[in-house]
């Protein structure tokens, strides 16, 4: 897994490359306690390239939304592929995140 952060909008952008799994969920934790530690609180997940989400990787996503919306910011999810986004639908993870499409239409919603 790779990990990009950059600033558009008011919002920090997260690619999110390769694998969310048992051995990558630790560092996305860090990375992301780091940032809303540091008063980041506007997110958007760039999830075009996230190839395979595990249990792990749900539970840290979870985590960073909860992180996030305690602190009264926002965490929105784009360009999922589909093999990611069934597994949300299965675990009915698609009901508490707010995805969308693309870039466009994230950025719009933390407007």
């Amino acid at each position: 897994m790779e990990l990009k952060f950059y600033q558009e909008n008011n919002a920090t952008i997260i690619e999110i490359i390769g694998s969310l799994d048992t051995m990558t969920a630790p560092e996305y934790e860090k990375q992301m306690i780091e940032m809303i530690d540091g008063g980041s609180t506007v997110f958007i997940a760039d999830c075009t390239q996230l190839d395979y989400i595990s249990s792990s990787g749900l539970r840290v996503l979870l985590m960073t939304l909860k992180n996030i919306s305690n602190k009264g910011g926002k965490f929105i999810l784009f360009g999922m592929q589909e093999p990611v986004f069934e597994v949300f639908k299965i675990c009915r993870f698609d009901n508490l995140f707010t995805i969308v499409a693309d870039k466009s239409a994230a950025l719009q919603s933390i407007a």
